[in-house]
């Protein structure tokens, strides 16, 4: 098992022994077979007392409180790298498209932090440090383990998702046991 961002997972089948990659992308490969796991949102992460939780509402096609970017001009961030799903995704499929929040895009060089940890940015955020992207199971993961301390909230135009493949060789076979541990994958996906 080896953790990787998207492009080095993509490479690993053509430089390694590796059957089966499973990781999160927002552009699906064209070079590779794949199957989609699930789908998920990619939310905004606040501490629990933060005072815009406040002014988030409830609106049709989300399924978390939604928050208007722009009211996060004075708030920190921590972001992501672009060259990750989650940080790429917080860019073009959020602030990018979010025309509310296009003060935003001067700021991003300027954050408050940029990282490659996703649990560090959801847990800054939990600490009031700023306001964090990340997708909701590892919000949800982390908020567990640590005492219910953050909220999220959805925020954009429409949900920002984030989908989870498994890939393999383009026109390749399959082996079996990759085959039984991908059923395996899928159905503890469906029970979540």
């Amino acid at each position: 098992i080896m953790e990787a961002v998207n492009f080095i997972a993509e490479n690993s089948l053509e430089t390694s022994p590796t059957d089966l990659p499973l990781y999160n992308i927002h552009e699906f490969p064209e070079t590779m077979d794949y199957q989609i796991l699930r789908s998920e949102e990619i939310v905004l992460v606040l501490h629990e007392n933060h005072p815009l939780a406040a002014k988030a509402i409830t609106r049709p096609g989300f399924r978390y409180p939604w928050l208007d970017l722009s009211l996060l001009k004075e708030e920190n961030f921590i972001l992501l790298y672009p060259d990750q799903n989650t940080g790429g995704i917080a860019r073009r499929k959020i602030i990018y498209r979010d025309f509310s929040a296009f003060w935003l895009i001067n700021e991003l060089r300027a954050a408050s932090l940029h990282t490659r940890n996703s649990s560090m940015s959801i847990h800054l955020a939990m600490d009031g440090v700023g306001a964090a992207f990340a997708p909701e199971s590892y919000f949800h993961h982390e908020n567990q383990y640590t005492g219910n301390r953050a909220l999220c909230f959805s925020v954009g135009h429409k949900p920002a998702l984030t989908t989870t493949i498994a890939a393999y060789r383009k026109n390749r076979y399959l082996p079996q046991h990759a085959r039984d541990f991908l059923e395996m994958i899928r159905e503890y996906c469906r029970e979540k």
